[in-house]
C-alpha cells in the first residue's frame, strides 16, 4: 500500500498500523528503539506530505502519539503549524502545541520563536488570548517539575507577561480574560503568595458564572495546588526541614479548590471530575474514608457516563477495606459492603474495563473469604 498508492489516505493508516504494531509502547525503555521510531515516524510524514490529509487529521494523529513519542509528535504538529491553512484552527492549536513542547524540552530560544510566530501570524484570531494562557500555564507546569534548572528559572515571569498581555489585549466579555485572571492565580501559587487565593476563586466565580470554561479554569487551580504537592514529595525535590507540612498544605488547598467546584458550579463532566479526585484526595491523603465513599458515589450516581465512573464505584470497596483497617466498622460489616460494591459495578459497568476490574476484586474477595478474614 504505502509503495504503490503512496498519495492514498491508506498510504498514512498503512504507515500508523506500522507504527502501533511494530514499536514497542515506550521506547525509552528501550534505547536501541528510538532510531526505529525517527525513522517510522519520517516515513509518515513522507506520506502526510503526499496525502495532503486536513489540519484536523494531522493535529488528531499528533495528539495520539503526544505522550506516548512526544518529540516525533511535535514533527508532525510543526508540519502541520507550517503546511495546513492558516485559517484552521487545528493549524492553531498545532503551533501551540510546538510551542508548549519546546517549554517542557526547556528550549528557550526555540520556545521564543514558537510563541513569537504563533502572535503574528495568529494576531487576529479569536482563540490567540486563550492559547496564550495555554502556553502560559505550561510554564508554570514546567516550572514545578524541574524547579532547578536555570533556564526554566525565568518561566514565572514568561508565564506572566503572557497572562498580561492577553488581559492588555481584550475586554469583556472575552473568555480569554477568564483564562488570564485564573493564569496569574496559578501564578501566584507558584510564586508563594497564595493567601487571597480562594477570594480570587471566589471573584472569579462570581464574575464568569455563566462562562462554559469556568469550571475548567477552577479545575486547573486546583492542579497547581496538586502539582505542587507532588512536586515537593518526589526524589530530587527541593530539601525540606524533618517537619515541613508543604504537601499537606498544598493537598489541603487543592481539596478546597475541588470543594468550591462542587459547591458553587453547574453539574457537569468537571464537576465529576472534581468529585473523582476529592475521592482520592480524602482516601489517600486525610484517610478520611466515609467522605472518600460520599465523593464516589455522587459520581457513579450523578455521572455514570463518566469516563473514570466505574473506577470509582470499585474504590468505594477499597475505602471499606481502609475503614475497616482502621477500625471503624467490623469485619462483617466489611466484607458485606466490598460484595455489595463489586456486584454493584458489574452491575452498572458492563464494559470491558469494568467488568476485568470487577472480575479481578470479586476474586478478591473470594479469596478475602475463604481465607477467613480480611487481611
Amino acid at each position: 500500500m504505502i509503495d504503490h498508492w503512496p498519495e492514498s489516505e491508506y498510504a498514512i493508516a498503512s504507515q500508523i498500523g506500522l507504527i502501533d504494531t511494530q514499536l514497542a509502547p515506550d521506547p525509552r525503555r528501550d534505547a536501541g528503539q528510538i532510531g526505529q521510531v525517527d525513522k517510522a515516524f519520517e516515513a509518515l510524514l513522507e506520506a502526510i506530505s503526499k496525502a495532503r490529509p486536513s489540519a484536523k487529521d494531522i493535529y488528531e494523529l499528533a495528539m495520539r502519539y503526544r505522550d506516548r513519542w512526544p518529540a516525533q509528535a511535535a514533527k508532525l504538529h510543526k508540519y502541520n503549524a507550517e503546511h495546513s491553512s492558516k485559517d484552521d484552527k487545528y493549524t492553531l492549536w498545532s503551533q501551540v502545541e510546538v510551542a508548549k513542547r519546546y517549554i517542557q524540552d526547556g528550549n528557550d530560544v526555540a520556545s521564543q520563536g514558537a510563541i513569537d510566530r504563533l502572535m503574528g501570524v495568529y494576531r487576529d484570531h479569536p482563540e490567540l488570548g486563550v492559547e496564550l494562557c495555554k502556553i502560559a500555564n505550561t510554564y508554570l507546569e514546567a516550572l514545578v517539575l524541574d524547579p532547578n534548572d536555570k533556564v526554566k528559572s525565568g518561566y514565572l515571569q514568561k508565564a506572566k507577561a503572557l497572562y498580561q498581555y492577553v488581559l492588555d489585549h481584550s475586554s469583556d466579555p472575552d473568555v480569554s480574560r477568564l483564562w488570564a485572571k485564573a493564569g496569574l492565580i496559578r501564578l501566584d501559587i507558584a510564586s508563594g503568595n497564595d493567601r487571597q487565593v480562594l477570594e480570587q476563586v471566589d471573584r472569579l466565580i462570581a464574575g464568569y458564572k455563566a462562562y462554559d470554561e469556568l469550571a475548567k479554569v477552577i479545575f486547573g487551580i486546583g492542579e497547581q495546588y496538586w502539582q505542587m504537592a507532588i512536586r515537593i514529595q518526589a526524589p530530587g525535590g527541593p530539601p525540606r526541614p524533618p517537619n515541613d507540612t508543604a504537601p499537606h498544605y498544598y493537598y489541603t488547598k487543592a481539596m478546597e479548590i475541588w470543594e468550591r467546584i462542587i459547591a458553587d458550579l453547574e453539574p457537569s463532566i468537571i464537576v465529576a471530575q472534581a468529585y473523582h479526585v476529592a475521592g482520592d484526595f480524602c482516601l489517600r491523603v486525610f484517610r478520611d474514608y466515609p467522605k472518600a465513599i460520599a465523593c464516589y458515589q455522587a459520581v457513579v450516581n450523578r455521572w455514570p457516563q463518566y469516563e473514570y465512573a466505574w473506577l470509582c464505584q470499585a474504590r468505594i470497596a477499597k475505602a471499606y477495606k481502609c475503614m475497616f483497617r482502621d477500625g471503624g466498622i467490623s469485619e462483617a460489616e466489611c466484607l458485606s459492603a466490598m460484595a455489595d460494591t463489586y456486584h454493584r459495578l458489574i452491575s452498572i459497568f458492563p464494559h470491558i474495563s469494568a467488568y476485568n476490574a470487577a472480575a479481578r476484586c470479586l476474586d478478591e474477595y473470594m479469596l478475602i473469604s475463604q481465607q477467613g478474614g480480611v487481611q
